[in-house]
């Protein structure tokens, strides 16, 4: 009787999309190449190999940041594809200026959000990200002010930026804190 042909010699992993395509079978580290010689073999994943982008918390991905990146990547399962950052991933707010984070505001969040490194993480908002004060009867603030610190902040539930700081006709308090 022959010996059995044989198996596909792997060598190194490769761009999954070098090998004709590859896929996770399952709950699993590294994907595999799907098609072609090297069919079975493990390959290393790339964006259409990983597919859209899901939480780092799902499926034992176990997503972290690995250094000043736009996006975590799974260190668990699905290793090196990209996740959407959580609570967890994103840790303790820090400046919104620090390591290339670039945060700003919009309509969805009550915090400040990354925008470039650690997108959609929120930061703490600083002089920067807030901008110039504005009068406090401008675009719905309805500012008043605050007993705690002499302040005045806009109030109004219709404004997307919650304790962010107005100016009033009535004082020439400087801002020089965050919003």
């Amino acid at each position: 009787m022959p010996p059995p042909p044989p198996g596909p010699t792997c060598g190194p992993p490769a761009s999954c999309d070098l090998c004709g395509g590859g896929t996770f079978s399952g709950l699993v580290k590294f994907p595999t190449c799907t098609t072609g010689a090297k069919s079975g073999c493990e390959c290393t994943a790339t964006a259409t190999t990983c597919g859209p982008r899901l939480s780092c918390d799902l499926n034992g991905c176990s997503g972290s940041y690995t250094g000043l990146d736009k996006w975590p990547k799974c260190t668990g399962n699905f290793v090196g594809c990209d996740c959407n950052p959580t609570d967890r991933v994103c840790g303790p707010r820090l400046a919104c200026d620090m390591n290339g984070c670039n945060g700003a505001f919009n309509s969805l969040q009550k915090y400040a959000q990354c925008t470039q490194n650690f997108e959609g993480c929120p930061c703490t908002a600083t002089g920067i990200t807030c901008g110039a004060q504005l009068s406090c009867d401008l675009n719905g603030c309805a500012g008043t002010y605050s007993l705690e610190n002499g302040r005045a902040y806009c109030r109004s539930e219709s404004f997307t930026l919650p304790s962010f700081p107005c100016v009033s006709a009535m004082t020439d308090i400087p801002y020089v804190d965050h919003c």
